[in-house]
Parts: structure tokens; C-alpha cells; sequence
């Protein structure tokens, strides 16, 4: 186990989130110095609390009426630019290691399992398993334990995975990859079952890149790099796209879908498609964008990352318009990697840092 390089989870009233301080036997009971605690008055110690602190869990803060300020759910290093959550943990990757934390903070991660040194290292999550890639193939487990035999679910061969996406929303677990001009797309059921093609296609010159399933339904995007195009296939499997946005001026840096539009990060600022990919325009933002996320059960809101200057701004806009004024959640001169969503909060690496934060 690497070491820790510093506990976070750090509960202070703050802005409207009612958070918990708890440092040693210190009992905090007000902002009245003068108040003291009576011998006979200490409380008594809570037997579930105690077994929580000793398994390295911390109680998760309750929801504030406003975005809340951010808390760190533990510290460490070798961090791989990818994150997941089930809403119950928040899984990693970290060289060789698949990781998990509680949401409410963690002493150290947690093993899950230990992949080969191949990359790149990528990890997902749907509301009942984690899935991680080694190499070409996806895996995975039940539960945010050590996982002694993951489950198979896909493997792309002799391609090389570019893409892996999963949801709480969604039936579906898909990866991309490529090799030698062509380009595939895989999908399988959260159990590891009904694996089968999305599509097999030639590619132009580029290399697969982000690959997402739409929430609630069987229609998949994924995106091309270097001869930049977004595609779709609306009833997999396909013999050939159903359609795509022709050439883009920018790669695509992250990928996700409503029922409605398609949104995707460049180096430019968050871009708009609609369901069939005509008309992909600016919508927010001009900073390089990356991290582009739903909430699980909602299409209302479209959470990113923007990268501009010296700041990293976790962003939000409402989704349905033709352009969006973002709304500014948390900015930080610490460089943001990956970032991901459950129906109650944000979560996101910070440098070497996994943060969350809870949402409305």
C-alpha cells in the first residue's frame, strides 16, 4: 500500500454545508468559549461511529442548499487521469492498482485489483459493478473490494482501447479501439453478458477516441482523433455508421449525450451537436474543456472541466439551449484530470487529490 500523503476530509460549517470537524477527543459545542462540558455530561461514544472510524470510512457531509464547497476525500499519490463512482464509492486508477474511497472519505484507497503495466489505464463504473481495462480487454467486479476473479465482459484483440464508458443510467458497457486504419466499438450488459459489436468501420488517417452510451437507450457515440469526426449508431449492431458530423476543426477531448444533443470538449471550448450530429457549433466556454459529464437520472444539467490560464474551473450549463454563459462551481490553480458524477455530487482528481462535491 503506498503511503498517504495527508488526510482530507475535512468538515467545517461552511456556506450552508453543515459538515463535521472532528480532530482527536476534541468536542466542539459552540462558539461560546465561556461553555464547558460537565463530566457527567460527555457523551457516550457511538458504537457505529466507532466501527465506521475503524473500518477508514468517514460520514459522507449532508447536502446544502447550493452547490458546497469542496472536500477532499483522501490524498495520494501516482493518480491516473481517469475516475468513477457508483454513488456509494469512487473508484481509480493508480499505476498497476485499481483503487476505491468511500464518498464519504477514505483513510487510504482501498484495492480493488492489479492490472499488467499496460496502457492506457481507464476505469468505469455502472450502479452495480466497476470495470477497468488491461491492455485491450475491459473486466469487471461486484463491489468496491478486492476483487479475487473479475468477470471478463469484452476484448478488443489485437486493437489498441482508446474509450471505455458505463452509466448508472445506462444498460450498456462500450469500448472503442483501433489499429492498423480500423475502428471498433464493443458493448456488453453490466453483468458481462450480451457482448457483441456496436461497429466495425475503416478509419481516415485518425485513432478512436471517447466512447459513451446515450442514458436509457441502446444509441452509441464515439468519437475519431486526428481526422476529427464524431459518429453514432442508433440500433446496435451496425454495418456502418448511422450517422456522423463530418470533419470537426477539433478533436474531441470528452464525450456525452442526452436523448436530444450531443456535447463534446476541445481545446476551444465546450461543442453542441444534435442527436444526428448536424449543426455542431460552440456552446460554452473557450478554454481547452475536458471531463464532460450528466448526472445519472438527469439530462437538466452538463458538468466540465475548463482549462484557461493558469485555472481549472469545474463548470456547469444548463443543457437544451443553442449556447450557454457557464456557471462557475470551484476554481483551482491545481491541475483537474478527470471528473465524473453520481446523482448527488461531483468528483474529481485534483493534482493528487480526489475531491467531491455535493450538488443541490
Amino acid at each position: 500500500m503506498r503511503p498517504v500523503v495527508a488526510l482530507a476530509s475535512v468538515g467545517i460549517s461552511l456556506t450552508g454545508c453543515a459538515q463535521l470537524l472532528d480532530i482527536g477527543g476534541l468536542d466542539y459545542r459552540g462558539s461560546d468559549a465561556s461553555e464547558e462540558v460537565a463530566p457527567g455530561d460527555a457523551e457516550v461514544p457511538d458504537a457505529d461511529a466507532e466501527a465506521q472510524a475503524d473500518s477508514g470510512a468517514i460520514e459522507a457531509a449532508p447536502p446544502c442548499d447550493g452547490p458546497c464547497a469542496p472536500t477532499t476525500l483522501v490524498t495520494t499519490g501516482g493518480l491516473e487521469p481517469t475516475i468513477a463512482t457508483d454513488g456509494k464509492s469512487v473508484f481509480l486508477r493508480a499505476g498497476t492498482e485499481v483503487e476505491s474511497c468511500s464518498v464519504g472519505g477514505c483513510q487510504s484507497p482501498s484495492h480493488v485489483y492489479t492490472t499488467s503495466a499496460a496502457t492506457p489505464r481507464l476505469v468505469a463504473a455502472s450502479s452495480s459493478r466497476v470495470y477497468w481495462n488491461d491492455g485491450s480487454a475491459v473486466f469487471g467486479c461486484a463491489g468496491a473490494g478486492a476483487c479475487g476473479a473479475p468477470t471478463t465482459m469484452m476484448d478488443l484483440g489485437s486493437l489498441a482501447l482508446t474509450g471505455l464508458s458505463a452509466s448508472l443510467a445506462s444498460s450498456w458497457v462500450v469500448a472503442s479501439g483501433w489499429g492498423s486504419g480500423n475502428l471498433s466499438v464493443l458493448r456488453a450488459a453490466p453483468d458481462g453478458t450480451s457482448e457483441g459489436p456496436v461497429v466495425a468501420q475503416t478509419i481516415g488517417g485518425g485513432t478512436s477516441g471517447a466512447v459513451v452510451v446515450v442514458p436509457q437507450s441502446s444509441r452509441v457515440y464515439w468519437a475519431e482523433d486526428g481526422a476529427p469526426t464524431i459518429f453514432d449508431c442508433v440500433a446496435p449492431p451496425c454495418a456502418s455508421p448511422d450517422h456522423n458530423t463530418n470533419a470537426l476543426a477539433l478533436s474531441p477531448l470528452g464525450l456525452v449525450a442526452t436523448l436530444a444533443q450531443v456535447f463534446f470538449g476541445t481545446t476551444s471550448g465546450l461543442y453542441v451537436a444534435d442527436k444526428d450530429l448536424a449543426s455542431a457549433k460552440p456552446f460554452a466556454g473557450s478554454g481547452v474543456i475536458g471531463g464532460v459529464v450528466l448526472q445519472p437520472s438527469s439530462e437538466a444539467v452538463v458538468y466540465f472541466v475548463e482549462h484557461a490560464g493558469a485555472n481549472w474551473t469545474i463548470e456547469s450549463c444548463p443543457t437544451g439551449g443553442a449556447s450557454c454563459t457557464p456557471a462557475a462551481l470551484h476554481t483551482t490553480t491545481t491541475a483537474v484530470s478527470a471528473l465524473a458524477a453520481d446523482d448527488a455530487s461531483l468528483v474529481w482528481i485534483e493534482g493528487n487529490a480526489v475531491m467531491r462535491m455535493v450538488l443541490p
